[in-house]
């Protein structure tokens, strides 16, 4: 019966994440113009990087890291107000202690919130289902992915 409920948690955070990110009553109905960017094609496992310009090296920078929060569509299911979503909310994560499923805990500091990055199922956090994709992203965006986290105290 557990496997049941579990299953079918699962499968409405799915199917949530899906109408969340399929862009149709929701989205604005402007029509598509020569100057719009293409739709960018997905998979289920893994969504393609969105192009940026170069972080400078040493550490990331925030603002470009919530500009790719935006259009790698990180801010469907991660808020960044404190408000509840899909995934854990980014307000006051850098630094906090954070519960696992499991029963562990781990400090999300930037090596752990970068394996949650590159590696989402790696650690999950308790509560949350593990249906976060894995988006391919270059080292420089990760760090800059951070630097927001950081600073949304």
């Amino acid at each position: 019966m557990k496997k049941i409920w579990v299953l079918s948690i699962i499968l409405t955070i799915t199917a949530m994440i899906g109408f969340a990110c399929s862009g149709d009553a929701a989205s604005p109905t402007t029509p598509p113009t020569a100057t719009s960017p293409a739709p960018a094609a997905t998979s289920p496992a893994v969504m393609e990087p969105v192009a940026t310009t170069a972080v400078p090296s040493g550490g990331g920078d925030a603002e470009l890291g919530q500009q790719l929060a935006t259009s790698n569509t990180c801010i469907a299911c991660h808020t960044a107000d404190g408000s509840s979503s899909v995934g854990p909310t980014w307000k006051g994560l850098y630094g906090s202690t954070r519960e696992l499923e499991g029963g562990s805990t781990v400090t999300a500091d930037e090596a752990y919130l970068e394996e949650s990055i590159k590696n989402p199922t790696a650690k999950v956090a308790l509560g949350f289902a593990p249906v976060m994709v894995q988006i391919p992203l270059e080292d420089d965006q990760v760090k800059a992915l951070i630097a927001y986290i950081k600073s949304l105290k």
